[in-house]
């Protein structure tokens, strides 16, 4: 969150051919590291969500979202449990705020899978850490 506030002060002064934007996503799981590469399950989640963030937003899953709890200054919109390429079973995805960011989205906690996101259509709630 630090790392999107910071580019997004520096592009308040640039004009908008010299901003730049990015997306951050954070997923934990299993890799095979070796001495060039990084690969296997979660190297291949981490690379699905990324494009599910925002611009200049945050996207994470949900077993990210389980570890902040009460540890991060920030809260979570659930974005459901999206399809992703070659992942049978992808995790709920949230987009991540810092905490002073606020949402009208409901409140929940997380671990909880929104009933509209149970089929994997509409997002769910928020809730805050």
């Amino acid at each position: 969150m630090d790392c999107q506030k910071v580019i997004g002060d520096y592009n308040k002064s640039k004009t908008p051919e010299d901003q730049f934007h990015i997306r951050i996503d954070v997923h934990m799981g299993e890799v095979i590291h070796t001495a060039n590469d990084v690969f296997g399950e979660g190297v291949n989640i981490a690379a699905r969500i990324e494009p599910k963030a925002d611009p200049d937003g945050i996207a994470v899953s949900d077993v990210i979202a389980n570890a902040c709890w009460n540890k991060v200054p920030a809260h979570f919109q659930s974005m459901g449990r999206l399809p992703m390429k070659n992942i049978a079973n992808p995790p709920d995805l949230f987009k991540a705020y810092p905490i002073e960011q606020q949402s009208a989205a409901k409140v929940a906690k997380p671990g909880t899978v929104p009933a509209a996101s149970a089929g994997g259509s509409a997002p769910g709630g928020v809730f805050k850490i």
